[in-house]
């Protein structure tokens, strides 16, 4: 469970660069094909999500007789 958990504290770790570099304006993303201005605001919240469902996932690991809402 333990490597699991690095894994995880791992990918979690990239997902929060992800979203610092995009919040400060390093990092710009845009969806192919498309002219949308709001590309990175909307990235930006689906990267929020899988945040919360990496921490989630963190703490079931680390204690899974717990439940994780």
């Amino acid at each position: 469970m333990d490597e699991l958990t690095a894994i995880l504290l791992t990918v979690q770790d990239r997902i929060e660069a992800l979203i610092s570099r995009i919040e400060s304006g390093v990092l710009c993303v845009t969806e192919a094909g498309a002219a949308s201005a709001d590309g990175s605001r909307q990235h930006l919240q689906v990267l929020r999500e899988q945040r919360d469902d990496l921490d989630k996932a963190i703490a079931l690991a680390r204690n899974p007789q717990r439940k994780v809402y």
